[in-house]
């Protein structure tokens, strides 16, 4: 997203969370902005304010997503 901010999905050791991730590098704290309550990110393409993301689902349906990084508001 900028120079000091880094969006990823993963699954957080502690709390075992699923989901899009930011990871700030000058303070190190990571945020969680979407979780996944089933399934898994296919694909993830940062953009200015947020990422595109390809969320599959336990059944193999897909829904494309775009997640606004400052609202943390997501659209299908």
């Amino acid at each position: 997203v900028d120079d000091n901010k880094l969006i990823y999905y993963g699954i957080n050791a502690d709390t075992k969370e699923n989901g899009i991730f930011t990871y700030d590098l000058s303070s190190n704290k990571e945020e969680l902005i979407y979780e996944f309550k089933s399934g898994d990110a296919q694909f993830l393409k940062v953009t200015e304010d947020g990422a595109v993301f390809v969320q599959e689902l336990l059944d193999n349906s897909k829904k494309l997503m775009r997640i606004d990084i400052n609202t943390k508001e997501t659209k299908i």
